[in-house]
């Protein structure tokens, strides 16, 4: 087989044995039928990183609002934890029933 030549990005030169057989990942194949200024994949890989990007910048705000929440129940002495769901204090004697409640969009028993 001759090495390949490159020439303005462009392989140019290459001979390639007709019995020769190429094997090539199809996690890793993209074809472009008909070639054009700009490349197809080229623009797929923009709009997800502008995809990713948005992300980030939501993650971003969300974390700055987290911590300004946080912040304000600090300051006001609220010490208890911001994260949790529920919580339930059982004043009294010591004897109580506890009645599970049924989640939302389920039939009761």
């Amino acid at each position: 087989m001759i090495p390949p030549m490159y020439e303005n990005n462009t392989l140019t030169g290459f001979v390639m044995d007709p019995n020769e057989e190429i094997i090539v990942g199809t996690r890793n194949l993209c074809i472009e039928t008909m070639p054009g200024a700009q490349s197809i994949m080229e623009q797929f890989k923009y709009l997800c990183r502008q995809r990713d990007v948005k992300a980030a910048q939501k993650e971003l705000r969300t974390t700055a609002i987290d911590n300004v929440l946080r912040t304000q129940r600090i300051l006001e002495t609220n010490l208890d934890d911001p994260d949790i769901e529920a919580k339930h204090v059982f004043e009294g004697n010591g004897s109580a029933t506890v009645v599970p409640s049924v989640p939302s969009g389920t039939d009761t028993p």
